[in-house]
């Protein structure tokens, strides 16, 4: 979905600037630095490629929205959480696994998958509203801690496994 997220920054305001992090698809660097020249945001546009854990951990200690625009029903798409983790409210596809953790008007937006409109009115909506910004965060945060701790997941695994086992 990277192409809409590009999309999306072209329609946004010229002092909204994005970084795309990790796998930069079909067609690479070349391929998004074309498409974001279309859109008008090619001087708003940074491509990072592969980074390391402490540099994904600094650009969303940085950053104000994280979009996750997939195409895909991910199972879960952990970069989401570890955005929200951090306290940075999230523009997610409604596809898959994004219902468990982007609760739509609480840490973030769910936005129709290949809508480049959708998702910048979404990131408009929150860059326009720092209480709204903030409150999100805060949820995000508390979200995590609530239901995404490993501890957790070990606890629901163990009742599994003595629901299925003989005493």
């Amino acid at each position: 979905g990277q192409e809409y997220f590009v999309e999306a920054l072209g329609l946004l305001p010229p002092e909204v600037r994005g970084v795309m992090v990790g796998n930069l698809g079909e067609g690479g660097e070349e391929a998004l630095r074309n498409l974001a020249a279309r859109h008008g945001c090619a001087d708003r546009l940074e491509l990072r490629g592969w980074a390391s854990r402490e540099e994904v951990e600094r650009l969303l200690d940085e950053t104000s929205v994280f979009v996750f625009p997939s195409l895909w029903p991910e199972t879960l798409g952990i970069v989401g959480l570890e955005a929200l983790a951090r306290g940075v409210p999230v523009v997610a596809s409604a596809l898959g696994g994004t219902a468990e953790w982007c609760l739509d008007g609480e840490t973030g937006y769910r936005v129709p998958p290949k809508d480049a409109g959708a998702i910048a009115d979404a990131v408009r909506t929150l860059l326009h509203d720092d209480g709204r910004l903030h409150r999100f965060g805060e949820r995000g945060i508390e979200l995590i801690r609530r239901r995404f701790l490993p501890t957790q997941h070990i606890e629901a695994l163990a009742r599994v496994y003595e629901g299925v086992l003989p005493a």
